[in-house]
């Protein structure tokens, strides 16, 4: 069966191998170790001629669909990727636990625009945002709730509202290539990635005020009785790139649906609602938290060698919650 990919994509299925080397057996700048030709010939056949990377992207991608950390997508390519490894003839195949928080997951969407006229409208639940009791319907707002200020502005005013969180944008103009196949000179640029010669703790700093922010806001909303939250897509042409509406901490608050829409879509909501029309839309968000483990995990195997205990294969999964 053959399936076709774009180049881009591969990525995403390699396996990436990291060598492994304890305090006791750290090699000294002496070392120089043999190198069996006869065995890398081998690795270079069965990489250009017997690759299984398309076939390995199609089952994460086609079979098993999204992956979002901590969601069953994600479980069940832990299990298979450990699997696989372990069918490639790599020793002590396993899944490493880390703490991560709940997971979550969706199985439904739907948005229409119900007045000025019915019109379905592109977009998706953003991850740890809860779902809808059911088919929701409101009259759409725009607003800007920034600080608390703009949270005291409002208070009282927002109830069964469904506020457009953000300002519209401009969308792109197509007049460039949308691929661009990359040449030696620009290759070579890639390499040459300017290292930041020092830290930069002022954005840890706007990070955790942004997630302080955020729960105040989400628990704003909650208490203001909102019926949901739209946000615009930072791609164009109808893609639309999905976030967090929440942290995935176990006691993280997370506030009301929200769905990040196409900017088109957004865009011309926010046209109506500029020209003075009113705008009602419906919604349906079919979601939940997955709370029972809150570990995350790597999948991780080993491949024997003459280096002690060995080389270890990490395989990458994660992806977002739209597959």
């Amino acid at each position: 069966m053959l399936k076709l990919f774009k180049p881009a994509a591969v990525a995403a299925a390699v396996v990436i191998f990291t060598v492994y080397t304890p305090a006791d057996h750290t090699a000294t700048a002496q070392t120089v170790e043999e190198v069996d030709l006869n065995v890398v010939t081998r690795i270079r056949q069965e990489g250009l001629h017997r690759s299984q990377v398309m076939d390995t992207l199609w089952h994460l991608t086609d079979v098993i669909g999204s992956r979002l950390t901590g969601s069953p997508g994600m479980d069940e390519a832990n299990a298979w990727t450990r699997d696989k490894l372990s069918d490639w003839g790599l020793s002590n195949a396993r899944l490493e636990p880390f703490h991560f928080g709940k997971g979550w997951s969706f199985d439904r969407v739907s948005l229409h625009m119900e007045s000025p006229r019915k019109e379905p409208l592109i977009a998706y639940p953003r991850a740890w945002t809860p779902a809808t009791d059911g088919l929701v319907q409101g009259e759409v707002m725009r607003i800007t709730l920034a600080d608390d200020d703009d949270l005291e502005e409002h208070r009282g005013k927002l109830a069964g509202k469904i506020l457009m969180m953000e300002a519209p944008r401009v969308i792109a103009e197509g007049d460039a290539p949308m691929v661009h196949r990359h040449d030696d000179d620009t290759l070579e640029n890639l390499i040459n990635f300017p290292i930041p010669s020092d830290a930069t703790p002022p954005l840890a700093g706007a990070r955790a005020r942004t997630h302080h922010f955020r729960e105040k806001l989400n628990a704003y909303l909650q208490d203001e009785g909102v019926a949901a939250t739209l946000y615009i897509s930072s791609r164009d042409y109808g893609i639309v790139r999905l976030g967090a509406g929440a942290a995935q901490d176990a006691d993280a608050n997370p506030g009301v649906p929200s769905l990040q829409m196409a900017a088109e879509h957004y865009n011309m909501l926010a046209r109506l609602l500029d020209d003075d029309r009113p705008v009602e839309v419906s919604l349906e968000v079919v979601a939940r938290f997955h709370e029972d483990d809150l570990n995350a995990y790597n999948t991780i195997a080993e491949i024997p060698g003459r280096c002690a205990p060995g080389f270890l294969a990490r395989r990458h999964r994660r992806h977002g919650q739209c597959g």
